[in-house]
């Protein structure tokens, strides 16, 4: 079985100066995920009912709602091949115009067709966003602060989804 030392850890010790924290781009980075987690559950609250105007089957418009999921599950792992490559804040910047253009494609589809396309960019940008504004935080926030400052990312996320 798995054990834990016991005892308290004593605090670490660095060199560097005590960084404080750039609330102010922390704060921009929660609204970005905050707002990205109400965008990404428009297909599961109102998706259904614009599919079933659209004329889809009940097996249509679930195998139609997990295309966006499954897309942007795909696609996070593959932010690891443009993390050293590109800026975060620009990845973070395309997922979310693909987000838009995506759901801008899906707003404007007047058949099942029409729209399988629309969610397949929004699931691309859902996989570059998310992976990419962790990463901008994370390398933003100084290292005595990175377990609260990405505590409060998961807040923000919780909250998106509410």
């Amino acid at each position: 079985m798995l054990r834990l030392p016991r005892g308290v850890p004593g605090p670490v010790q660095t060199d560097e100066a005590e960084e404080k924290p750039r609330w102010g781009t922390i704060a921009v980075i929660y609204l970005l995920a905050l707002a990205y987690m109400v965008v990404f559950y428009l297909m599961p609250a109102q998706g259904p009912f614009l599919l079933q105007f659209l004329g889809a089957s009940p097996a249509s418009t679930g195998l139609l709602l997990g295309v966006f999921t499954l897309t942007a599950a795909l696609t996070a792992p593959g932010y690891s091949g443009l993390a050293g490559r590109f800026d975060h804040r620009r990845v973070a910047g395309l997922g979310l115009l693909l987000l838009a253009a995506g759901w801008g494609v899906v707003s404007a589809g007047s058949s099942i067709s029409g729209v399988l396309p629309g969610l397949i960019v929004a699931g691309l940008g859902g996989g570059l966003a998310l992976p990419s504004l962790y990463t901008w935080l994370a390398e933003l926030t100084p290292r005595a602060w990175r377990g609260r400052i990405v505590a409060g990312m998961s807040s923000a996320i919780f909250l998106g989804q509410f």
